[in-house]
This record gives structure tokens, C-alpha cells and sequence, in this order.
């Protein structure tokens, strides 16, 4: 879409008349629009200029040699001359002139960037909080990232009125602001769930944006999986028991957000978490599979220098193939919101042609590892640890089945588990791609069980949004059972073979959670 603003030039004698604009002296767009500055005089307009003076075109030719100015280029039609601002970024804003020897008009343009919203409870920015069976109190934060210019948030809770929280802090990251309002209420649970509204304010040419989530306890979910596993196994009716939870487990509102970033746009660094090679420093080569290469790596941020990273990409072999579409995945990433269950993304990069993402780097283990250990015995799990770790992991797949993505080959060798007991996500794809990763992933393993992937992934290589249940499933039997496995993991175990069902006894300590 093309915004056209009309500067006119008019030719009079005395020095003060010299200028007449026609229309806003300022220009407050959204970012990534086409923009249409528009001059007409008798004579012709000769030359563009910038804020700093800087000659840009001279009729229809180009006359700046510096690159920023790449994306604007002029049409000339008799009298009237237009200089085009295509898909416009905040370093396209700025003051504009038309000019010709003795006439002048101006015009101010500012470029507005559309924030990314999400609600955190507690401290925890993922969607569906776990919370208490009964009344406590709740606090909750309304986040908006990445805004230009910074924002107003105001919130609503259950059926109560509009309310604009006291206590807020604005971050300042480069170009854009990120703005978060928190507010403490006593929660009360509901069976319907309690619904959270937030909205944004402020910004002139964006409409506001809402972020509505219902609030409602966890822990019946996971107990109904466990239920499933232990009373049906893993058969028919299990199967369609998970599908049934899975079916139902999802309450909170999805919104689009039009936030998509083009192969160019990360090359003109139009997104705050956008770095060049230049920042990009490499340290140590980790194991590469068949789908991805990555690296321990620093990277200079514009908030924060000399990050510790983890510098992922696809393989030769997987970027020839052309299977994975990696660039659309990096896209998507961006979309993510802030969430403790999941690794945080740092930044993107294009080195060579080649998309880079850049994820944080944890001092961590894995949850495979924790249950694992020699000293498992001696120093097993709380019920609070459980619990913790039983809907971080449900919270962090809820998270990123929401955004489009899934996680095939999720085991508990995949989740990460920080020093401070909270549990990670990674290594997850695109919906789309999800079947052909799982293919490649089911290469690497042997024996390939159902322990791994869900009976439709090994008979058929299907995988969607239930076979991410099926896995969960395996995960939570795994930290209810001191890191036992539901099925034998000696042999290939398919769908027609399946004639045991997995049996579990609930653990003593944990007989509270029934």
C-alpha cells in the first residue's frame, strides 16, 4: 500500500510566500509501507534532498551514492515528480525536500513500528499459566516489545473496568521501546476460566493491539494424560484419549501479527534483533547433524555486548535439498514472545548469503540427564519439582504449537534443564516441515521406538499437532517414573506390534497428585 504526500511548489515574488505545502507538514506512517512524497511546480522540480542537506536525486537521477537511500528512486511526469520510499524502515525517517532554484517544501517523516504484545503471570511470559486450585494472589504483566514509539498499555481482568496499571518501566533497545505494565489481583479460580485483556495505545497510524488469554489451572491436564497412560496405554483408545485432551487443552487467543520480515529486510537490518557478520564472533564447533551446524559464539547486541551464543544453520546438504524452509522458520521466529520455557532468541544474521539464527547460550543439562543420573535415588524429585517441570514442559509446547511451530523427536534428552530447575525448549521446526524432520531424525536413532515418535510418525511419517502429545505424553511418564522409559527401548516398536500396554504404579511421594 502506497501513502502519497503532496508537497507543492509555487512561484511568487516576495521571499515569505516563497513555500506553500499542501497538507501535514509530518508524516507518521507504519513501517514497511510504500511511501510517495509528491512535488508539483509550473517549472519542475529539479533536485531531492535529505534532512542533512544531501542531494538525492536531481530530476530523475540518482545522485546520492550512499546506500541507505538504496530503496528511494523518483518518477517524473511533466510538472509534478514523485520520490518513492519503498517498503519504508525507521532509517528511512526524516526531513524531505523538493526544490528548485529559488522554491522549497519540507515535509517530516516518521516511521511507527507495531509492538509485539504478550501477558506473563507470576514472572512467566507463557500463555495457559499453571496456576492455584484455589484463590491466591496473581500478578500480572502486560508486555509490549519492540514498539516505535513506545506505547501505552492498559488491561482488563474477568469483567472489570478498564484499568491503566501504576507501575510501568519503558526499555530503551536501539530504535524501539519496550514497554510492561504490571498489575496484582486476587485470583479466584474459575472452571470457565478468568479472561486477561491487554491493549496497546498510542501509536498514531498503528490501531491498537489486544492480547486476550484465559487463565485457568494446568494440573488437571497433566494428571489426565498420566491417567491415560497408565489406565489405556498407549493403544487405540489412548491414542484417542490424547487427542481428545489436546483437542481441549488450548484456551487462550491466538492473534495475527503482521510482523514477517523479507530476505532484504534482514539485510537492510530492519529488525532490532537483526546483526551483521561484523558482530558475529565464532569460538567452538558443535556436533553438526543432518539438518543443522552450530557453534558456541559472541555476538554484539545493540543493548548488550559480547553475548555468549549458540549460532545455528542448515547443513549444505539440507539447504541443497531446498526440503527445510529455513528462512520461513527464522520469519516465524521472530513472532516468538518472551517465555521462560524456551531458549531466547538473540538475534538473525545473513552471512554470505546464509541465514544465521542466534540463540542464547545456558549453562545447563538436560532433563534426560537429571533423571538419569547415578544419584537419582537419593535426591528424587519433589512434588513441587514435578509439578514444575510436568507444566513448564506443557507450557513451552503449548507456546510454540500456537505459533505454527511442532517439535518431532521431543524426548526428555531434548529439554533443558537450567541450573535453577527450569525447564527449555529448542530444536523445534515449522508445522509444514515437521514430518520431513522427524524422517531425518528417525535415521539417526536406532532402535527407532516408540518411545521417540508416535506410531503414526514410524508406520507412516505423519506428524502434526497430536503426535506432539503423544511425546509430551512419554516426557511427563518419564519424570513421574524416575526416568523409566513407558515402552521397551531395545527394539523397533510399531504401531501393529504393540501388544503390551505400559504399566505404572504411582510413586508413594506422589500420591498427592491424583
Amino acid at each position: 500500500m502506497r501513502l502519497i504526500i503532496l508537497l507543492v511548489i509555487t512561484q511568487q515574488f516576495y521571499a515569505a510566500e516563497l513555500v506553500k505545502l499542501k497538507g501535514p507538514h509530518i508524516a507518521t506512517l507504519p513501517v514497511g509501507r510504500d511511501i510517495v512524497l509528491t512535488c508539483v511546480n509550473e517549472d519542475g522540480v529539479l533536485i531531492w534532498t535529505s534532512s542533512t542537506g544531501e542531494i538525492l536525486f536531481n530530476k530523475k537521477i540518482r545522485y546520492s551514492k550512499n546506500e541507505k537511500y538504496n530503496n528511494f528512486e523518483v518518477e517524473d511526469l511533466r510538472n509534478i515528480s514523485s520520490m518513492i520510499i519503498t517498503n519504508a524502515s525507521i532509517e528511512d525517517e526524516g526531513d524531505f525536500s523538493c526544490s528548485d532554484t529559488i522554491s522549497k517544501a519540507t515535509i517530516q517523516v516518521n516511521i511507527e513500528v507495531a509492538p509485539r504484545l504478550s501477558i506473563a503471570y507470576g514472572g512467566s511470559s507463557n500463555p495457559g499459566p499453571t496456576l492455584p486450585n484455589t484463590s491466591s494472589h496473581l500478578s500480572i504483566s502486560c508486555l509490549a516489545e519492540g514498539a516505535r514509539p513506545s506505547v501505552s498499555i492498559r488491561c482488563k481482568v474477568g469483567g472489570s473496568e478498564w484499568l491503566r496499571p501504576k507501575n510501568k518501566e519503558i526499555l530503551t533497545r536501539g530504535s524501539v521501546f519496550d514497554t510492561t505494565v504490571t498489575l496484582h489481583f486476587q485470583f479466584i479460580n474459575d472452571p470457565n476460566g478468568t479472561v486477561v485483556t491487554c491493549e496497546t495505545s498510542g501509536q498514531s497510524s498503528i490501531k491498537p493491539i489486544t492480547e486476550t488469554q484465559v487463565l485457568c489451572t494446568l494440573l488437571p491436564v497433566y494428571l489426565i494424560i498420566l491417567a491415560c497412560l497408565a489406565v489405556v496405554g498407549f493403544g487405540g483408545t489412548g491414542i484417542a484419549c490424547l487427542l481428545r485432551i489436546r483437542h481441549n487443552q488450548t484456551v487462550s487467543s491466538q492473534r495475527k501479527r503482521n510482523n514477517y520480515y523479507t530476505r532484504e529486510d534482514v539485510k537492510k537490518k530492519r529488525h532490532p534483533k537483526m546483526v551483521a557478520e561484523k558482530d558475529i564472533t565464532i569460538i567452538l564447533n558443535l556436533k553438526m547433524g543432518k539438518i543443522y551446524k552450530r557453534w558456541v559464539g559472541s555476538v554484539d547486541l545493540p543493548w548488550r555486548s559480547n553475548t555468549c551464543v549458540v549460532i545455528t544453520t542448515m547443513t549444505d546438504t539440507a539447504r541443497r535439498t531446498k526440503d527445510i524452509q529455513w528462512e520461513a522458520f527464522l520469519r516465524k521466529s521472530l513472532k516468538l514472545p518472551k517465555s521462560n520455557n524456551l531458549t531466547t532468541i538473540e538475534a538473525i544474521s545473513i552471512q554470505s548469503d546464509n541465514m544465521y539464527l542466534i540463540s542464547e547460550h545456558l549453562d545447563c543439562t538436560t532433563l534426560h540427564s537429571m533423571l538419569t543420573k547415578n544419584n537419582y535415588c537419593s535426591i528424587s524429585l519433589t512434588v513441587s519439582d514435578v509439578i514444575k517441570h510436568v507444566t513448564g514442559v506443557l507450557e513451552g509446547v503449548d507456546v510454540i504449537n500456537k505459533f505454527g511451530f511442532l517439535h518431532p523427536g521431543l524426548t526428555t534428552k531434548k529439554v533443558l534443564l537450567t541450573k535453577e530447575g527450569q525447564v527449555k525448549f529448542y530444536d523445534f521446526c515449522l508445522a509444514d516441515d515437521a514430518p520431513k524432520i522427524a524422517e531425518l531424525k528417525k535415521s539417526d536413532v536406532t532402535p527407532v521406538t516408540v518411545n521417540q515418535f508416535p506410531p503414526e510418525t514410524l508406520s507412516l511419517n505423519e506428524y502434526n499437532v497430536s503426535s506432539d502429545v503423544w511425546s509430551v505424553a512419554v516426557v511427563i511418564w518419564e519424570i513421574m517414573a524416575a526416568g523409566k522409559l513407558p515402552f521397551p527401548d531395545d527394539k523397533e516398536c510399531y504401531l501393529d506390534q504393540m501388544s503390551d500396554e505400559p504399566s505404572f504404579t504411582w510413586p508413594q511421594k506422589y500420591l498427592q497428585l491424583k
